[in-house]
């Protein structure tokens, strides 16, 4: 039996690490270096607040939990096979923010939650008050133009931080059973306002992300609800917000143009254009996955294979970009993770959206945020490897945290 100090340690550890947890969920939108340093003290209280075996009792039992680990785990083992250490460290360093979830599914009280969000919250309302005085030319930021008002983050980033919010702020306003619920007015104003930004900031990964999770939710919720109607009336309101949007957004307009002519000039075999860069790196990359097809390429040499592959005769078109692509990732998290560990990683991803997705969860918010976590970051890991990167990896583990607060054992 435990000692009465050793108890009441345990409990101040304990409240340490819902006190760093808060402070993570507010860091999440705008602050690198308060999210590297809460998420280690996360690592750094979980491990002394020991009760390990109970700990690996509860997350043994959570699927969810598991595939997290496991991905992990095995991500980190492809350094067993890769040569180019450097690069390893840059693809798999964010993969850590994936066993926040784990931590906090052992350690954050429930009844922390409010605070939780509302602090995710606050941090939002910072970044996007800051983006619309950079928009009105009522402040300045080097670097930062009012044309696309990003401060702490590209846009691409940028873009999948507000379009998850704008789905977080409804359910907010729509559940009634859900934390914050009593300032429904507020969030919706929020909405509004994050969906404006959205529109306005030159990312499409949000913005996409954003349309195709609409059109799951609208489905799902006229499916369950038996309001058939929605079918057609919100698909349209959707369509009409965006083409709101095209008119009234300048940087929306160009973006969609220059996206139809990019896909032109691929099409025709000009992969300088964004787009173009992103076909040219999934041709490269699916041919540089079939060779390495079980176990991948290793954790760091993915991109030294990828640039080698460009000397093949059927990829010359494409070598006219090998200076960019010495430098970057493959833009593409699932050909990304299946170079990087083979088969066996994009299947391991995959498991954890699996779980996720088939979690039984005692509360219809928590369920119906794991769904839009699912199918955001499913749509956007189409364009970008957001896994590789600290603000998008970030919300993937605060989404997954928050959302996992009311699973059924």
């Amino acid at each position: 039996m435990a000692k009465p100090e050793d108890s009441d340690n345990d409990n101040r550890l304990n409240l340490w690490f819902n006190y760093t947890f808060v402070l993570f969920a507010f860091a999440v939108p705008w602050s690198r270096s308060i999210i590297s340093v809460s998420s280690l003290l996360l690592f750094i209280l979980w491990i002394a607040e020991a009760n390990f075996k109970q700990k690996f009792i509860k997350i043994k039992t959570q699927h969810i939990m598991m595939g997290l680990i496991l991905f992990v785990v095995y991500m980190f083992s492809t350094l067993l096979w890769t040569q180019n250490y450097s690069k390893a460290f840059l693809n798999l360093k964010d993969l850590y923010f994936l066993i926040v979830p784990v931590l906090a599914y052992t350690s954050l009280q429930k009844k922390n939650l409010p605070y939780v969000m509302l602090a995710y919250t606050a941090g939002m309302i910072i970044d996007v008050t800051l983006s619309y005085l950079i928009f009105s030319n009522l402040i300045q930021f080097e670097n930062v133009s009012p044309d696309n008002p990003r401060v702490f983050m590209i846009h691409l980033d940028y873009s999948m931080i507000l379009a998850f919010f704008i789905f977080f702020a409804l359910l907010v306003s729509v559940h009634k059973e859900m934390p914050l619920h009593k300032f429904k007015k507020y969030y919706i104003a929020l909405a509004v306002l994050t969906a404006i930004m959205l529109f306005i900031v030159q990312g499409r990964s949000g913005q996409v992300a954003f349309f195709i999770t609409s059109l799951f939710m609208i489905a799902l919720i006229a499916l369950e609800r038996k309001k058939y109607t929605l079918l057609i009336a919100a698909p349209l309101l959707l369509v009409f917000i965006f083409a709101a949007a095209y008119m009234l957004s300048p940087n929306f307009k160009n973006r969609m143009l220059n996206s139809y002519y990019s896909l032109e000039q691929s099409f025709s075999g000009n992969y300088s254009s964004s787009w173009g860069k992103r076909i040219a790196a999934n041709k490269i990359s699916w041919d540089l996955f079939m060779d390495n097809f079980w176990l991948g390429t290793g954790a760091g040499d993915n991109i030294d294979q990828f640039t080698e592959k460009m000397n093949d005769p059927k990829f010359a078109e494409i070598k006219q970009l090998m200076p960019v692509f010495q430098k970057t990732h493959q833009h593409n998290q699932y050909l990304q993770t299946a170079t990087l560990g083979g088969i066996v990683a994009l299947a391991l991803l995959l498991n954890i959206f699996f779980q996720l997705a088939y979690a039984r969860h005692k509360e219809t918010w928590s369920r119906n945020l794991i769904y839009i976590t699912v199918m955001v970051f499913l749509t956007g890991f189409i364009g970008e490897p957001f896994l590789a990167k600290q603000f998008t990896a970030a919300l993937f583990a605060l989404a997954i945290t928050i959302g996992t607060q009311n699973l059924h054992s």
